[in-house]
């Protein structure tokens, strides 16, 4: 994988999605349904953070709107 466009990519998407998922199977309230969680914590690299353009991208593909 690129790191170019890094949060635009398909695969990077899905694997922050499967790292939440595989996340969540340590909670018993994910067993029995949906687990809602009001806060993710992602880590970037300093030039990344410093672009506001990648931490919106990140921060729109992690949010679920209700």
């Amino acid at each position: 994988m690129s790191f170019d466009r890094r949060y635009e990519n398909r695969i990077f998407v899905q694997l922050c999605e499967f790292s939440l998922a595989k996340l969540a199977q340590n909670y018993d309230e994910a067993k029995d349904g949906v687990l809602t969680v009001d806060y993710v914590m992602a880590g970037l690299p300093s030039a990344d953070a410093d672009n506001d353009d990648n931490v919106s991208k990140l921060k729109t593909f992690l949010k679920v709107n209700t």
